[in-house]
């Protein structure tokens, strides 16, 4: 279940891009942690500034869907010598202005980490 959260370095990029959203887990000095007794969701909850949630990586996609209307898709394809690779493609602003990235020979988990960290850069640089 822990791989459905994202990285520690990506949810605290992602709390400086001011994600908020309510979440199932935090990180505590880099650790992922919940409340084993008690299970409830953190939202809105005074953080240090090394701690921040932790979002799956489909609530991290949705949020740059809805806040910077940026879509992002994986495609796996394969070549002519029986090799394969990820290409992610993000729609930014619905159209207006796609990138493309092929990532080669690597699995889809660390293709959509590329992904996400690509939506990160984009945003950054806005």
């Amino acid at each position: 279940m822990i791989k459905e959260f994202i990285p520690y370095n990506l949810a605290l990029a992602l709390k400086e891009l001011g994600f908020d959203e309510p979440c199932f887990k935090k990180y505590i000095a880099g650790c992922l942690w919940s409340n084993p007794i008690a299970p409830e969701v953190y939202e809105n909850i005074p953080l240090n500034s090394s701690d921040c949630l932790a979002p799956l990586y489909q609530q991290a996609f949705r949020w740059f869907r809805e806040k910077y209307k940026m879509d992002s898709v994986i495609i796996r394809s394969f070549s002519m010598t029986n090799s394969y690779h990820y290409n992610i493609v993000i729609d930014q602003d619905y159209g207006n202005d796609l990138q493309s990235t092929s990532i080669p020979n690597r699995t889809y988990q660390q293709a959509e980490l590329e992904c996400l960290k690509k939506l990160i850069e984009i945003v950054k640089n806005k």
